[in-house]
């Protein structure tokens, strides 16, 4: 029969009928303290986190971004100095 390894966390009085209890209660109290006083620092780091990790996929694709950006300014000149031009049309149609 094998027996698990003894948790830190437990009594050292093995066959105790206190065991798993005790056991659970102090692992579920641990856990209760990591998430309350866990949350708020991970509240924190998480911009952090999420600002290194979009840094680390727009290295993965740096090229193609940068041929995506080019295109989308191309097109966002395109189209202001296509409304100039009609701007510039609707102006003189005023004056005359």
């Amino acid at each position: 029969m094998d027996h698990a390894a003894p948790s830190p966390f437990a009594p050292r009085v093995s066959g105790s009928r206190w065991t798993r209890p005790v056991r659970n209660g102090v692992l579920a109290a641990a856990a209760l303290l990591g998430v309350y006083f866990g949350a708020h620092y991970l509240v924190n780091l998480a911009p952090v986190l999420g600002a290194t990790g979009l840094v680390a996929f727009a290295a993965q694709f740096q090229r193609e971004l940068f041929w995506v950006g080019l295109g989308f300014s191309a097109a966002g000149a395109a189209f202001v100095w296509n409304r100039l031009r009609q701007a510039e049309r609707e102006h003189a149609r005023c004056e005359d």
